[in-house]
């Protein structure tokens, strides 16, 4: 059975749980001690990706999700609904959005609903059908500040 570690009990300097602002040039380390706590680390980058659309499909495809998951915000929202069932053998999942800023410099609202939407997505995994929860947290790194926790 699943227990429920939030990433801030590894990270003790991230506060909250679900959706996580770290300061840009902390990936590294990050990605070390969730690994290590057993989280698979699954990552996008948003200085890759051009616009909002392309972040979506990323996120859909690093977390095993559907292709048509990738189509929408709404579409991910429902992709993300069956996460546990995306990921079967695993019980702790991360996901680390490098250059987040990014997403927040372009469109604020997107970043705002996204991060919602991911946020939700935690509870929604963590209340899956009895047998397979899955811990679902989500780390976006920003530089310049924007509020980001640091070490």
């Amino acid at each position: 059975m699943t227990v429920w570690t939030a990433v801030s009990e590894h990270l003790p300097w991230l506060r909250g749980q679900a959706f996580h602002v770290a300061a840009a040039g902390t990936e590294v380390e990050v990605g070390i001690v969730l690994s290590a706590a057993g989280f698979a680390i699954v990552g996008v980058n948003g200085a890759e990706l051009a616009g909002r659309r392309q972040l979506y499909r990323s996120i859909a495809t690093v977390l095993r999700l559907p292709d048509t998951a990738g189509a929408n915000l709404d579409a991910l929202a429902d992709g993300l609904r069956d996460l546990a069932r995306s990921w079967p053998a695993t019980d702790r999942i991360v996901l680390l959005w490098s250059r987040a800023d990014r997403l927040v410099a372009e469109d604020l609202l997107a970043w705002t609903m996204l991060a919602e939407v991911l946020s939700s997505a935690s509870t929604q995994a963590w209340n899956a059908e009895p047998g397979h929860r899955v811990v679902f947290e989500t780390v976006a790194f920003v530089e310049g500040g924007f509020g980001a926790d640091r070490p």
